[in-house]
């Protein structure tokens, strides 16, 4: 039976894989987690990316089907009007240009947080490809630590009880020896004993 100190090492030891087991399986999880996180947030830099394209190139033709419309209309309205007519028109067509120009801009910008992010992506997949090749290694490694303490444990019990066997033997010995050397110094003493 293992002593005291023997169990304590024992669970000691337990515990510690068990701590080192949970620690790989919440990195494995955090792994995975940030995983799906990057791939959301590209996903949605893309919707917004399209979004966007659209939404300019829909402004870009409605803008020149107005202008094209408040032209007809300014050939059609009296001289009077069609000068501040055509300086409205004129106003109207410069901010839309204003307007479709910082669109451009803006979207010019989310393609270069595309570009920036897929360079990123492509850095995290890769750490996180490689982290989830050490947690596998760890697990593989936790794994063999746990059954090479097991073995460990059981030859250290078999190799305690063999020491307690022999141990055991050798008490007996001692005291058959006890006995032997009492028997003898009896015998000396009588013979002693016995010449005088």
């Amino acid at each position: 039976m293992p002593s005291s100190r023997g169990r304590n090492v024992d669970r000691m030891l337990m515990n510690a894989i068990r701590s080192l087991s949970a620690g790989i399986a919440s990195l494995k999880i955090a792994t995975e987690l940030l995983t799906t996180r990057v791939e959301d947030l590209h996903e949605d830099i893309l919707k917004l990316t399209d979004l966007m394209t659209k939404s300019l190139s829909e402004f870009e033709e409605k803008s020149e089907n107005l202008i094209t419309k408040m032209g007809e209309l300014s050939e059609k309205t009296p001289r009077e009007l069609k000068i501040t007519f055509d300086l409205f028109l004129e106003g109207l067509s410069r901010k839309i240009s204003e307007v479709v120009e910082e669109y451009n801009k803006l979207l010019d910008e989310i393609s270069l947080i595309r570009g920036k992010m897929a360079e990123g992506l492509t850095s995290v997949f890769s750490e996180c490809n490689e982290l989830r090749g050490e947690v596998a290694s760890l697990r593989s490694a936790n794994k063999d630590l746990s059954l090479l303490l097991t073995e460990l444990l059981a030859s250290f019990e078999k190799e305690s009880a063999a020491i307690k066997s022999k141990l055991h033997d050798i008490e007996l010995l001692l005291v058959d020896v006890s006995v032997r050397v009492g028997k003898l110094s009896e015998s000396q003493g009588v013979k002693e004993h016995g010449s005088e």
